[in-house]
């Protein structure tokens, strides 16, 4: 085979690849020249039309012949910020950005691109991956787990409790902001736990994590912020692991106002236990729901009192 016969059937090859690439991508292939606002080169098919757009010249009208007006202008400074920098020293970039549509709303993409010559031309070729799926999922789980009544965190199974992942209702339930957790913490959340606590719960989490339980379930309490005791309740599941530790999702409750009623409470009971014992008086039990008067027995007996 001849080298003009190689040179030929390289360039159907590249041909045919840069075809199979440009209609294979959920999204497709954007190429400019490195000039200021990267002057349009090309568009594919499928990213024109996934934009929007019935032609390339329609897209050209659209950006005023520049790409960086096909994005969204919030992305525009850190999009070029970050391509020129790559493409100064000669290297590969992954940016996700926003790209206008037609109609004005946009699409997520992730650009992977670098920087190419072509007939004494200097031009970026960037693959546009969409993930408006992917973005819109991750805004809505955001958003559900910022408005459940409860915080929602990730956690290390290590001696710290390390957190990795807090939303906003978390981070009230300890009185801190996340800054202040890293800052003040190092988010060592085993800081916060009663050393009383701490021990029973390490226990609880091993013992389900060795039983192969996919859930547990803990009470504990912890110093707020604003040197309160709060109680927590906390439900949780072992997720992937980490450099070889495993990590817990959970969801916490305040229980703080229920525990100080029932300590109140079996305070108030003992305190009548007391006075049942050692008082000379007749005591009377009223029942709320049948409506009825009663009289406790060791009284009427200790006074032989009879009931008519």
């Amino acid at each position: 085979m001849t080298d003009h016969q190689i040179s030929s059937l390289s360039s159907l090859l590249h041909q045919d690849l840069f075809e199979f690439l440009k209609g294979s991508i959920s999204g497709g292939l954007l190429c400019g020249y490195t000039g200021e606002g990267f002057p349009f080169h090309f568009i594919s098919d499928q990213l024109l039309h996934l934009l929007g757009f019935e032609s390339r010249e329609e897209y050209c009208t659209f950006i005023k012949n520049k790409l960086i007006n096909g994005i969204h202008p919030d992305d525009r400074e850190y999009t070029t910020d970050t391509v020129l920098s790559a493409l100064n020293e000669d290297q590969t970039y992954e940016i996700k950005y926003r790209m206008l549509k037609k109609d004005g709303s946009f699409i997520w993409v992730i650009g992977q691109g670098k920087k190419f010559f072509h007939k004494n031309s200097e031009f970026v070729a960037s693959i546009c991956l969409d993930i408006t799926d992917t973005i819109e999922l991750q805004q809505e789980l955001s958003e559900l787990t910022h408005n459940i009544p409860g915080g929602v965190c990730k956690i290390l199974m290590d001696q710290d409790f390390t957190l990795l992942y807090g939303n906003n209702s978390f981070y009230q339930l300890y009185g801190y902001t996340s800054a202040e957790m890293q800052t003040q913490l190092g988010n060592k959340l085993i800081a916060t736990i009663l050393p009383e606590d701490a021990t029973s719960i390490m226990e609880i989490i091993e013992r389900t994590y060795r039983s192969q339980e996919s859930h547990f379930e803990f009470e504990q309490r912890i110093f707020h912020k604003d040197g309160s005791i709060r109680y927590l309740l906390t439900n949780g599941a072992f997720s992937h692991s980490r450099k070889g530790v495993p990590t817990l999702n959970c969801v916490i409750i305040d229980i703080t106002k229920r525990r100080l009623s029932e300590q109140e409470l079996a305070i108030n009971e003992e305190r009548f236990r007391i006075a049942v014992t050692q008082t000379q008086s007749v005591i009377f039990d009223y029942h709320i729901q049948k409506n009825k008067w009663s009289i406790r027995k060791k009284q009427c007996t200790s006074m032989d009192f009879r009931k008519s």
